[in-house]
């Protein structure tokens, strides 16, 4: 099983994104979860929609923008208000201004249907008036009763038209509307919980921290019984245990040690010479792969008594074998535009690294042989380019490891790699 963490979020990564390649592998040991690593494509979708022109704007789009414009005219008309029958006329032409005229013809004919009606029930009256007039005491004057059932009979016009009926009421206005889809809201989904095998990786990475804490909580024990003279030894050791396994009962119970500890005044430590005793003994002569591991062959390559890394493989490279109490010399060249450029004595456990980044590199004149110097004796080490003091970087001196080097972009030309141990004096004050 193969336990990474994202390099963007640090979430750990399961086995399922790695063997699917939901995840991507961007560098040597390191990974991006399948969430980080479609980020960009979206930041890239995303850019795009938003430089779209106008014009490209797709129809479903146009359509919501032009039926809202509706819904805002008809709104506005119905706020639009005048006085007696004219209200209603302005109100249908307003509010069915894009429709086609017969709408505004039907209220029209109904106006103008009621006020026929009226006219014609006037003028049977009339009629009968003057006929009675002209023959005399012939025909008897209709009696009121029945004058008023008269003028109560329907006429001959269609029987609802003087029935009690406003004359025009908005439910009389056919008013055209748009589909208006109702807006719903959506469902705030509970946050979706990790597969049963994710927690159970979780699990066993959780008890496999606790157990390392235990291990290395008992190395450290162990080895302050065999060394009781180096209490700042022991301390420096739970402290590292308590800073690393913070999260486990072990690193708890490390930094409570530490914290009872009685220290005496630290006697000042013994700076050690950087030169070392005996002859220097070639580790890489310009020629030979020999201690060159394996896998590191086809980034690397000998061109004309030098080490090059292949352009466009950014790979490190590796030396054998171990080597521990030694004083390493390693000389080079640059050639190009180099982006990055890192040294690394004794890489195992930990390693004792210098780094180069671009403003640094920059220092450094091209195509001149330039020395770099280590001297390691666990718990100290030093570095040396050119004859001048040089910053290191380091997790924690280990007691022995390899010679690495790693190359960004350019061309690092490594001319030679030697080696001896360091002698058993103090520096010279």
């Amino acid at each position: 099983m193969l336990i990474v963490y994202c390099e963007t979020c640090g979430k750990r990564i399961v086995d399922d994104e790695l063997h699917s390649g939901a995840a991507r592998k961007i560098d040597e040991n390191q990974y991006v979860c399948s969430k980080c690593a479609v980020a960009p494509l979206a930041a890239a979708l995303s850019s795009a929609l938003q430089n779209t022109p106008s014009g490209k704007v797709p129809s479903l789009v146009a359509a919501d923008i032009d039926d809202g414009s509706k819904l805002r005219t008809r709104s506005g008309s119905r706020n639009k208000r005048t006085s007696g029958g004219n209200e209603i006329v302005q109100r249908a032409t307003t509010t069915v201004g894009r429709q086609s005229q017969p709408p505004e013809k039907i209220v029209a004919v109904k106006k103008d249907s009621t006020m026929t009606y009226v006219a014609i029930a006037a003028g049977v009256i009339v009629v009968i008036g003057i006929a009675a007039t002209l023959m005399g005491g012939g025909v008897k004057t209709p009696p009121p009763v029945a004058a008023s059932a008269d003028k109560n009979a329907k006429p001959s016009a269609p029987p609802l038209a003087l029935k009690k009926e406003p004359a025009a009421t908005p439910a009389l206005i056919p008013v055209v509307t748009s589909p208006i889809v109702p807006m719903t809201k959506t469902p705030v989904s509970e946050p979706a919980q990790p597969p049963k095998a994710a927690r159970n990786a979780d699990k066993e990475m959780e008890e496999f921290r606790n157990n390392l804490a235990e291990e290395k909580l008992k190395e450290a024990q162990e080895w302050f019984a065999k060394n009781p003279a180096d209490p700042w030894g022991y301390s420096d050791k739970l402290n590292d245990i308590a800073n690393s396994y913070r999260s486990t009962p072990a690193g708890t119970k490390a930094k409570e040690i530490a914290a009872s500890l009685t220290l005496p005044p630290k006697p000042a430590p013994v700076e050690l010479s950087l030169e070392g005793s005996g002859n220097w003994t070639a580790l890489f002569d310009g020629k030979s792969v020999e201690s060159l591991k394996p896998e590191c062959l086809h980034g690397w390559k000998i061109d004309n008594g030098a080490l090059v890394n292949v352009p466009n493989k950014e790979e490190a490279v590796q030396f054998r074998p171990d080597l521990d109490n030694v004083e390493i010399r390693i000389r080079f060249q640059l050639v190009g535009d180099i982006e990055y450029l890192a040294f690394r004595a004794l890489q195992g456990e930990g390693a004792v690294s210098v780094v180069f980044d671009r403003s640094k590199i920059g220092a450094l004149p091209p195509n001149k042989t330039h020395e770099l110097l280590f001297a390691v004796r666990a718990p100290k080490a030093k570095a040396f380019l050119n004859q001048k003091p040089l910053a290191i970087v380091t997790g924690g001196i280990p007691t022995k490891g390899k010679i690495q080097i790693r190359c960004r972009e350019g061309t690092l030309r490594i001319l030679s790699i030697d080696h001896r141990p360091l002698a058993n004096t103090p520096a010279q004050k």
